[in-house]
């Protein structure tokens, strides 16, 4: 039996994605790879989550890259064949990583791009944080690949984000869910990417974290069918099939 690769896991954002990852990595392995052998994951996290949250507010990415630059050469160090960036927001220092460390970056673009073509469609709406739907710095990554990427627009950007918040926290009305599926039905789309997992419940409330977004999953939003990809979950997947690559 091949000995799997080690994954190297740079946790830079907070304690939630964190947890997502590591309790992904976990549900897959289990599930699908339990035969294979043993996964080994090589993490990294900063000693204080909220250090990289303010230099995020202060907009000052050289900063955060260098901070992830040091925690892909300390997996490298830890026998990381290749490097998993926890959350799309944080891939703005993949290339930094791969250039300093020589390792490759599993990008979650180019696994979002691979879930998008198994659904078959060029174009999606976004749902992700409010900087990313305003500024996305993937556009020309999907684009390359032929595919479109729209985002809300508008105050709609602000209601999303406010719904998202209260995702997170776990403050979620049914008025906030109306509304979502209000905002969904006035975009002309049949499927949707999801850059941030907090959507997921919006999309089905009593769905099992990881289990039910692994693969695309078929959703009714104002009468009509739209495919939604998680694409963290799909990144986590990819992950694991990675490490295991025969």
């Amino acid at each position: 039996m091949k000995e799997a690769q080690t994954i190297g896991l740079l946790c830079f954002m907070d304690e939630a994605s964190t947890e997502h990852y590591v309790g992904g990595f976990s549900f897959f392995h289990k599930h699908y790879y339990a035969n294979d052998g043993m996964l080994k994951v090589a993490m990294q996290a900063p000693d204080d989550f909220k250090q990289i949250t303010s230099l995020m507010k202060e907009n000052r990415w050289d900063d955060i890259t260098d901070e992830l630059v040091k925690g892909g050469k300390a997996a490298k160090k830890h026998g990381a064949d290749f490097i998993v960036i926890v959350t799309t927001a944080m891939h703005k220092t993949a290339d930094a990583v791969t250039e300093h460390t020589g390792l490759p970056v599993l990008h979650i673009a180019d696994t979002a791009i691979q879930g998008m073509r198994e659904m078959e469609t060029n174009k999606a709406i976004i749902l992700a944080s409010k900087p990313l739907m305003k500024d996305n710095f993937l556009n020309d990554r999907f684009k390359d690949a032929g595919i479109t990427l729209k985002s809300p627009v508008g105050e709609d950007i602000c209601r999303l984000e406010y719904i998202r918040k209260a995702a997170h926290d776990g403050n979620l009305s049914e008025a906030d869910t109306r509304k979502f599926y209000h905002i969904l039905s006035l975009y002309d789309t049949s499927s949707l990417l999801i850059l941030c997992s907090k959507f997921n419940k919006l999309l089905k409330p009593n769905a099992h974290e990881h289990r039910d977004f692994w693969e695309n999953s078929k959703h009714c939003v104002g009468g009509k069918s739209i495919y939604a990809q998680s694409a963290a979950n799909g990144h986590i997947r990819a992950a694991v099939k990675k490490a295991f690559e025969k």
